[in-house]
C-alpha cells in the first residue's frame, strides 16, 4: 500500500546586536617610541551598531511504501524545494564610517529525499532521512558603505549524500475529513551536515493511493 504526504516547513531568525561608541585610552599618539606609551590605556574602537534577519521555507512530498511483513516500518521516497533569504546591515559610530553596510543573500534549493520511520509505538516513530542528491544555487549582494555600487557573486553547489538527519515524531488524529492527520517531527542534524535547520514542526495531509 502506498501514502503520498505534504511536508512543510521554515523558520525565522532576528538578531540585534547594538552599537557602542569608541573608548579613548590614554595613548599618546604623537610619542616617539613604543616604550614611552608603555602602561598606557589602548584606544578601543567602536562597536558596530549590526542587525540580522532570515528565514526559510520548504515544502515537499513523499511517497511512502508499507511493507507487509515489517507493518511498522515505512521507507519513502520524496523531493524537496526551498527557499532561504538573509540579511545582514552594520553600521559604526566613527567619523570615517560612510554610512551602513548591507549584505544580502538568498537560497533556491531542490532535493531527492529518502528515508525509513519506523513505529516504535502507535503514535510515536523514530527515522532516519538523507538526500541522495540535492542542488543549491545561491546569490549574495554585498554594498560597503552607502552610495557605492553593489559587489555581487552566485555559485552551484552539487550535494550528494546531503543532510543526514535523525527523526523522532509523533502521530495526532483529528475529527475533520479533510485534516485526517498531523504528524509532528522534531529533527535535530547530525553534526557535519551542511543543512542549517533548527525545530520545526512537519504537516502531514496523507492520501492513500
Amino acid at each position: 500500500m502506498y501514502k503520498r504526504q505534504l511536508n512543510l516547513g521554515g523558520g525565522l531568525n532576528f538578531t540585534n546586536n547594538p552599537g557602542y561608541s569608541a573608548v579613548p585610552g590614554t595613548i599618546d599618539d604623537n610619542a616617539g617610541s613604543a616604550e614611552d606609551n608603555m602602561g598606557e590605556i589602548p584606544n578601543y574602537r567602536a562597536v558596530a551598531d549590526a542587525q540580522s534577519f532570515s528565514y526559510n521555507v520548504f515544502v515537499g512530498v513523499d511517497r511512502y511504501l508499507k511493507i507487509k511483513k515489517v507493518p511498522n516500518l515505512m521507507p519513502y521516497l520524496g523531493v524537496r524545494v526551498g527557499f532561504a533569504y538573509g540579511l545582514n546591515e552594520m553600521k559604526y559610530d566613527e567619523y570615517e564610517t560612510m554610512g551602513k553596510s548591507t549584505a544580502e543573500t538568498y537560497n533556491l534549493r531542490g532535493a531527492i529525499t529518502f528515508g525509513v520511520d519506523y513505529f516504535v509505538l502507535p503514535a510515536m516513530y523514530v527515522g532516519v532521512q538523507v538526500d541522495p542528491f540535492a542542488y543549491t544555487y545561491n546569490m549574495t549582494t554585498y554594498k560597503p558603505q552607502e552610495g557605492l555600487g553593489n559587489l555581487s557573486a552566485d555559485s552551484h553547489n552539487f550535494s550528494v549524500l546531503a543532510a543526514p538527519t535523525i527523526k523522532i515524531g509523533f502521530k495526532f488524529w483529528f475529527v475533520p475529513s479533510q485534516l485526517r492527520e498531523v504528524k509532528c517531527c522534531l529533527i535535530s542534524l547530525i553534526p557535519g551536515s551542511e543543512r542549517v535547520v533548527g525545530d520545526f514542526a512537519v504537516y502531514s495531509f496523507p492520501a492513500t493511493v
